[in-house]
């Protein structure tokens, strides 16, 4: 279980972007996603682009695919004690690629064949409804305002935080405590609220990959590619409290944030795989970090209600900020034994170190924010991430079955976590061949779960909340 914290902070910008830009699944087609992914010794395939370059050798003619997925997706979380479920659907374009086979026709030449491949895919989704509500007694978002605003004069609580305790303070929500000390107090001090707060986000991480593979000998395998990052995301965000007794001066708070993320980067990759029998092959490749530039823009909101019928609405500015991510290595072993004519079982295991990534701001940006408590939170709270990919297919007559099961180690230190669950995901799929064409369907299922502090985490308690992420996709392909 991992824990996520949302941050209100002046800058939209924090750890959890480095783990949420980082933390990416391989691209690959419908057959890959079926076998878990487990592509690093097997290739002939289009996944290898994303997984192992130095698959591309062992084609041995042309093959153009693509595939279309569809997400739905649950997440169930409890919120003192109170549960809520909510889901989202994703129609989307999964992959598209083509891989090129030039065959050397000196039969005394060891290099038996070169090979091109071009490939879009999705490596991850951020299509996701998040509903939390529940009775919390003991505190409130305007807690955390407060703790924000103490020792800030409110004339300058507009400049020191424009998008959060300040609009608290412009829509009545805090109040003076001391005027000589600048402390405050929030009208919900005590708790007592019903909360409800709703997450949106849309949005995914695409990779175009352009590889290229080298054939030697029917032996040995070389690959090599280069990929060109896409982010979009998009998130919105309202928490609400109400406290309905006639007593109280204020009955109802909104706050609210839209954020707009845009990023472009890129990577490349090594591979090499080796036939150690027409049985048995193995494989490695590593995966550089990827260098992003991402610009952020951002805006909040809050709304107030009080009893003598009065309202109250205040918006910050709008927030942009370009900055930089780099995101860790990754490194992947794979072993893949074909059993006969009819079945393959094969294994990857990849690993990277998530504390290695680091923030910094942009070339060119006027601001010198250098990152440094961003950068400080990523050592402290990330770790190693461990991924053991396992699949498997068999032909059945002109039917092709497949299976496969991931485990993926969240990579959050052991100290900052209630229990250390990892990913777990499993697939399952059929394909249908026919002299060339091949058309395959495939099913993938997530779960894991994550520990989310709506604000800071001293004075409230944390969300618990079971994430479930299913995607179908339907894959053709023609070999020529």
């Amino acid at each position: 279980m991992c824990i996520v914290l949302v941050h209100l902070t002046p800058y939209a910008q924090n750890e959890i972007d480095a783990l949420r830009f980082s933390y990416t699944r391989n691209g690959g087609t419908a057959r890959s996603l079926a076998m878990g992914n487990a592509f690093g010794a097997l290739g002939a395939d289009l996944s290898s682009l994303y997984v192992n370059p130095a698959g591309l050798g062992l084609y041995r003619k042309n093959e153009a695919s693509f595939g279309i997925g569809n997400e739905f997706n649950n997440t169930s979380a409890t919120h003192y004690g109170t549960t809520t479920d909510a889901n989202t659907y994703n129609f989307n374009l999964s992959n598209l690629g083509i891989a090129l086979t030039y065959l050397n026709e000196k039969e005394t030449s060891k290099w038996k064949s070169t090979h091109l491949g071009m490939s879009y895919a999705r490596t991850a989704s951020f299509a996701q409804k998040l509903t939390i509500k529940g009775f919390n007694p003991n505190s409130s978002l305007l807690d955390h305002f407060v703790n924000e605003a103490n020792g800030t004069s409110p004339e300058f609580l507009a400049s020191s935080f424009p998008f959060t305790s300040s609009l608290a303070w412009e829509s009545y929500t805090i109040d003076p405590l001391d005027t000589l000390t600048s402390t405050y107090t929030g009208l919900f001090s005590d708790g007592q609220v019903d909360q409800n707060y709703t997450l949106e986000s849309s949005g995914r991480m695409s990779e175009t990959a352009f590889a290229f593979g080298a054939n030697y000998n029917h032996k040995l395998y070389l690959g090599a590619g280069l990929s060109f990052v896409s982010i979009r995301y998009e998130e919105n965000y309202i928490h609400k409290e109400t406290r309905g007794n006639a007593q109280d001066e204020l009955l109802e708070m909104e706050y609210q944030q839209d954020l707009t993320t845009r990023g472009s980067g890129a990577n490349f990759r090594l591979g090499v795989l080796y036939r150690i029998s027409n049985s048995f092959r193995i494989g490695g490749s590593v995966q550089s970090p990827s260098f992003m530039v991402i610009n952020d823009t951002w805006a909040t909101s809050m709304k107030s209600k009080f009893e003598d019928g009065t309202n109250f609405e205040q918006k910050s500015p709008d927030g942009e900020f370009s900055w930089n991510l780099k995101t860790p290595m990754r490194f992947t072993l794979s072993g893949a034994s074909i059993v006969g004519a009819r079945g393959l079982i094969s294994v990857d295991y990849e690993f990277m170190n998530m504390s290695s990534s680091k923030m910094n701001r942009a070339n060119g940006s006027s601001s010198d924010y250098d990152f440094a408590f961003e950068n400080e939170q990523i050592n402290n709270l990330y770790t190693n991430s461990n991924e053991l990919r396992i699949g498997t297919e068999w032909k059945v007559r002109k039917l092709i079955l497949r299976g496969g099961f991931n485990m993926r180690h969240y990579p959050i230190k052991d100290d900052f976590v209630t229990k250390s669950d990892a990913t777990i995901g499993y697939s399952a799929g059929i394909g249908y061949r026919v002299r060339a064409f091949s058309v395959d369907l495939s099913f993938r299922s997530t779960e894991y779960f994550q520990d989310r502090y709506l604000y800071n985490s001293e004075i409230i308690e944390a969300t618990t909340a079971n994430i479930v992420q299913n995607e179908l996709i339907l894959g053709f392909s023609y070999r020529y």
